[in-house]
């Protein structure tokens, strides 16, 4: 067991970054180019010039999953939060 405290409470940040992960999959609803350009995706996009930043209307069968995932926000914090544990980064013991 490692004898030092990490500086932040791990089980709140991921409770927090959980909670509001998943309120912005419902903020912020994104689905990929295949939906958004159907089969114009990928050889023919579409001319920059002609693209307009606004909503797309898409078919409701398009799923919503753009958004990075919470999956890789807990992999990401696991790793941040690892340094109070050397070997588990596979980096020499610090002072």
């Amino acid at each position: 067991m490692n004898r030092r405290r990490l500086p932040v409470n791990v089980l709140m940040l991921f409770l927090t970054t959980s909670a509001i992960g998943y309120q912005l999959y419902y903020f912020c609803p994104a689905t990929g180019p295949l939906y958004a350009f159907g089969n114009a995706f990928p050889l023919h996009p579409p001319d920059l010039l002609t693209m307009v930043i606004q909503p797309l209307q898409l078919p409701s069968s398009a799923p919503r999953n753009a958004m990075p995932s919470l999956h890789a926000a807990a992999a990401l914090l696991v790793f941040w939060n690892s340094s109070a544990f050397a070997w588990s980064r596979g980096t020499a013991n610090r002072v």
